[in-house]
């Protein structure tokens, strides 16, 4: 375990620097992390090339927690994550743009290259939900930037004027998911949000997305939601935030935007109207648009290409 006392002790390790030599390029996940700082240093003392990807770490909501701790942290290395390190890799143009003033070095070296999956959900014919009921899905971590307590309180609306439509949501158990599920009791939503433990096996998580109508996240903090690829790969449309830092679901015709006014969220999903040809005209642009943009195999590939062009010195801006 790396902490004050055996920091400098790590960093001048010989065998530290024996296994440093090891890498043509270190590509760091992490930022909040002596550890990782002792890494960038080393590697920056050896010759080594580096560079990060933050994956939401430096947006504005991620850096209102702990604030004091986090400015700090970045005064301090600031030399070392962002000064001397290769390229700096963003998720997505939003992600930059929310970090760009935290360095003048951010728009010299930075690149972006979104997240991929595996796009074997193209062949799925999304069935059309013949229920009188919309059906809405939330799937992924039970956290308080996701934005879930936002729908219960916009459920209320939805209970009160007597709509027929469900959420279900899908997520690991939390101490926020404790806190959302008294929130469906205390409101007396259990007739139309129900939680469920989270699913990895694929054949599970096709049959979730085919029962859903509406993938639903409105987080007020993504950096690249996978879940939300994955739903529009498995064709189902999504309602999310402008936070998501994601595409305009509606100028695409994928999906709809919503805010984080609790009656603004149940008049949009009030107004869904659709019938089968529209439905399925949807669901088709979602699997067109997903084979186009979020193909991990071609993402791979960008991948390879870059870090080639990083460790022989090309600079990004």
């Amino acid at each position: 375990k790396i902490n004050a006392k055996n920091f400098f002790q790590i960093l001048y390790s010989k065998k530290f620097e024996e296994y440093l030599f090891k890498f043509d390029l270190i590509h760091f996940h992490e930022l909040w992390s002596l550890g990782i700082i002792i890494f960038a240093i080393k590697s920056q003392r050896l010759g080594v090339p580096y560079i990060f990807t933050f994956h939401g770490v430096l947006n504005r909501w991620s850096l209102k927690k702990n604030y004091y701790m986090k400015k700090i942290f970045l005064e301090i290395f600031s030399k070392y994550i962002f000064k001397v390190s290769h390229a700096l890799h963003f998720l997505s143009k939003k992600e930059l743009e929310e970090a760009e003033n935290l360095s003048r070095y951010i728009n010299q070296k930075s690149f972006i290259l979104n997240n991929g999956i595996v796009i074997n959900n193209l062949n799925l014919k999304k069935s059309f939900n013949q229920n009188n009921y919309l059906n809405l899905l939330f799937f992924g971590r039970i956290h308080p930037k996701k934005g879930i307590i936002d729908l219960i309180y916009a459920f209320r609306f939805i209970k009160r004027d007597n709509l027929n439509i469900k959420l279900k949501i899908v997520g690991p158990n939390s101490e926020h998911a404790k806190y959302v599920i008294s929130k469906i009791q205390e409101f007396d939503l259990n007739d139309h949000i129900s939680l469920h433990d989270p699913v990895y096996n694929h054949d599970e998580k096709t049959k979730i997305f085919q029962e859903a109508d509406f993938f639903v996240l409105p987080s007020y903090d993504e950096a690249d939601s996978v879940a939300l690829k994955e739903s529009i790969s498995f064709g189902v449309p999504v309602i999310i935030t402008d936070d998501c830092k994601f595409d305009d679901p509606e100028k695409l015709k994928i999906g709809f935007k919503i805010n984080h006014n609790h009656e603004d969220i149940y008049k949009k999903i009030k107004k869904i109207n659709f019938d089968k040809s529209t439905y399925m005209e949807m669901s088709n642009k979602c699997h067109k648009f997903a084979k186009n943009n979020f193909d991990l195999e071609s993402i791979v590939n960008e991948y390879i290409e870059l870090t080639k062009e990083i460790v022989s010195g090309v600079q990004y801006s």
